[in-house]
């Protein structure tokens, strides 16, 4: 069983690395580098394409950002893929 996790940034990436390894949890984790919710999806698609996963995360920073345009974001990207 291997989860694919997308993150927004690099620190993001070593604090789930750390988590996944202590719950001893096989993860592949990207970093999709930035605030767009298409590359988000790209990089979900094109994974799924040569490799199966049992679940698919993406992790989004709230930031300064309300609620809702956070879900919508999120929104966005599963509708995506």
């Amino acid at each position: 069983m291997t989860y694919l996790i997308v993150v927004e940034g690099i620190t993001d990436k070593g604090v789930v690395q750390k988590i996944t390894e202590k719950l001893n949890v096989k993860a592949e984790i990207l970093l999709m580098r930035g605030n767009r919710p298409s590359k988000a999806s790209r990089l979900v698609n094109a994974k799924l394409v040569v490799k199966n996963y049992s679940k698919v995360m993406v992790l989004k920073d709230q930031h300064e950002h309300p609620e809702d345009k956070v879900l919508e974001k999120l929104t966005e990207i599963t509708r995506n893929i």
